[in-house]
């Protein structure tokens, strides 16, 4: 379960560095389909979104679009979902950002809530709050969207 952790955390981290002033990262879960036993998460930022052509190769190992880093995160961050029997797709949609999408069993999700949780209002506070003193103004938020009701409809939870 850290290791999933870890890899949503890592998820938001990229959403922070792309997501400008005033912009808003979405961590939304859901079930897959009823009775599939599967859970998707969204991570959904509000940067300027990946170039088609390099959507392939954003989860090969040593490839980045960064100036610093190794280019190792989403490749590990894809093995990782792909050993807990889950899988990790992106999509840019036309009006702007990325949507990353984990789907996980749910019996795995089902013990990560707490532990993400945690980690995400702490990851929440020490980013936004590094950001703030690097900017005069720091208005960028991070909304967890709860899991939906027996009638599948979606509430909001401000996590700023």
């Amino acid at each position: 379960e850290d290791q999933l952790v870890q890899v949503l955390l890592a998820l938001v981290m990229n959403a922070l560095d792309v997501t400008p002033e005033h912009g808003q990262i979405t961590i939304r879960t859901y079930p897959r389909d009823q009775g599939s036993g599967r859970v998707v998460v969204d991570v959904i930022d509000a940067g300027p979104g990946i170039p088609r052509e390099l959507h392939a190769k954003v989860f090969e190992p040593f490839f980045t679009t960064k100036s610093r880093g190794g280019g190792l995160g989403l490749a590990i961050a894809r093995r990782t979902i792909e050993l807990h029997g889950g899988t990790i797709v992106l999509d840019c949609p036309t009006t702007g950002g990325t949507v990353m999408t984990v789907v996980l069993r749910r019996i795995v999700v089902a013990t990560l809530p707490g532990l993400f949780s945690a980690s995400i209002s702490r990851l929440a506070s020490l980013t936004l709050g590094r950001k703030s003193a690097s900017s005069k103004s720091n208005t960028r938020s991070i909304t967890g969207v709860s899991r939906p009701s027996a009638n599948h409809g979606r509430k909001s939870r401000s996590k700023t």
